[in-house]
């Protein structure tokens, strides 16, 4: 019996080392929690007190896991240590595998899918650097330093054109006024080449930091769903996503007048208040609060202060390009913690299951579990 379930094994770490030479892709090899080979070999100790059949088990469930089944066995003394080292060798072959074809997405930089302008004479461009400024009849795509320039001529200079920002990037815009706008993932931003009429008007879905350059004469409006939000002078951060049952409006300084859908002021709010309004009924509230978690983002780092794992794994998938389903019964669990958004996606789900309550399994599809810690 014994023998028949190392051959098992044996047979099994076979064809799956087969499998990783001949790069035969396939979804079942890599659909376990994806582990750094570092740390693989970090659990494994071949001193005497070692309980080899653990950590045999352990590697066997992470090459062989994703067949749907496990293969019951009870191995001891010398036979099982080389098939130890055996089962170490594959698993870290497998997880090479997972970082080269399978879950690459998962180890890359984030931030960096490229936004697109729709101007408003209809010619629709990619923006290959992550600044965008409007200059006279021109919209001009520079690097943060300004040494590379594409300069896009603009006709219909009364009209707006459109900044689309996907999921997993963000951009930076300079208007023509001085204003400059920090653009979320996941985001569309609507503005003119030039203000007329005695407004700066422009339209948001989605989220956005704005630094307004100061003109009384000139108000400055940002239109949503069913408010807007006028200013003269001031910086504050816009959470609108069209998909969400909320708006909110975080003011950093200066003033801010909300306006309802008639244009009637209906809060004045202060500096360190917080704006939220409900879309289904129209309920709002106007409180003080730490607005701090609120504008991190715009500094490259996520704070969340007692946060539902359901609302940070929305930020994280705008953010990561990336389809995360959760477990029901983790979802009402509440994190407190401060992460890098330069991070990888692989980085800022291991610093989650390192609070001991979730695990997660990461697919080729761009798509991710959140599941309990068993």
């Amino acid at each position: 019996m014994e023998e028949r379930k190392l051959q098992e094994s044996i047979s099994a770490a076979k064809d799956l080392a087969d499998k990783i030479i001949t790069s035969i892709e396939s979804d079942d090899l890599c659909n376990e929690t994806c582990t750094p080979p570092n740390d693989l070999i970090e659990d494994i100790d071949f001193q005497n007190s070692v309980d080899v059949e653990k950590a045999l088990r352990r590697v066997h469930s992470r090459i062989d896991g994703s067949r749907g089944k496990r293969i019951p066995f009870r191995i001891y003394g010398a036979v099982a240590s080389v098939l130890l080292v055996l089962g170490v060798s594959a698993g870290w072959m497998l997880w090479r595998h997972h970082e080269r074809a399978a879950i690459e997405w998962a180890f890359a930089q984030p931030g960096i899918e490229k936004a697109s302008v729709v101007t408003a004479d209809s010619k629709v461009i990619e923006l290959e650097e992550n600044h965008l400024e409007v200059s006279g009849d021109r919209l001009v795509n520079t690097t943060g330093d300004g040494k590379k320039k594409l300069s896009i001529i603009v006709d219909k200079v009364p009209e707006f054109n459109k900044l689309v920002v996907p999921a997993g990037g963000e951009h930076n815009l300079a208007l023509e006024d001085g204003t400059t706008v920090m653009v979320n993932s996941e985001s569309t931003l609507l503005f003119p080449t030039h203000f007329t009429g005695g407004k700066r008007v422009v339209r948001l879905e989605g989220e956005a930091f704005f630094q307004v350059k100061s003109n009384p004469d000139e108000p400055f409006i940002v239109q949503l769903n069913g408010i807007s939000i006028e200013v003269t002078g001031t910086s504050f951060n816009v959470h609108a996503y069209p998909d969400g049952d909320e708006i909110n409006v975080a003011l950093v300084n200066g003033h801010v007048n909300i306006l309802n859908s008639a244009g009637t002021s209906i809060v004045s709010m202060e500096p360190g208040e917080l704006f939220t309004y409900q879309k289904e009924d129209g309920l709002f509230e106007n409180k003080k609060v730490d607005i701090e978690p609120l504008i991190s983002w715009k500094d490259d780092i996520f704070v969340f202060r007692d946060e539902e794992i359901g609302d940070i794994i929305q930020t994280l998938s705008r953010w990561y390009n990336v389809s995360i389903q959760l477990d029901d019964n983790i979802r009402n669990t509440r994190y407190t913690g401060i992460l890098s958004r330069k991070q990888s996606l692989i980085e800022t789900l291991d610093a989650l299951r390192m609070t001991g309550e979730l695990d997660f399994h990461i697919h080729h599809n761009k798509k991710v579990d959140l599941l309990e810690k068993k």
